[in-house]
């Protein structure tokens, strides 16, 4: 095995305005180039949601507390970061995927 993958479905939940960098096209042209790759090379996991606490290690109180409470409006968390009615749980798995590999590489 040479690579150890946490992904989630609700990655794909996330979605931005029409032309930005981040929404669900990226994840999936991830998936596809892990799939030409031999499974045998791949560890894939479900990315866990990231523990409130655990998100505060690398964010300040008030960003966690923010993405914590959206919900199904689409909001404008900054002049370039949108957050929809999937971001939540999208940021969530994200995180806790990151954390999750942190612990696993450890």
């Amino acid at each position: 095995m040479d690579l150890v993958v946490f992904d989630h479905p609700s990655l794909e939940g996330h979605r931005s305005r029409e032309s930005h960098p981040e929404r669900p096209e990226r994840v999936l042209a991830v998936r596809q180039a892990l799939d030409r790759l031999p499974k045998s090379r791949i560890d894939h996991r479900i990315a866990p949601q990231v523990s409130l606490d655990d998100a505060r290690r690398a964010h300040t109180p008030e960003h966690v507390a923010r993405i914590a409470a959206l919900g199904e409006d689409e909001v404008a968390l900054d002049a370039d970061t949108y957050a929809g009615p999937g971001t939540r749980e999208a940021a969530l798995r994200a995180a806790g995927g990151a954390a999750a590999l942190g612990q696993a590489l450890a």
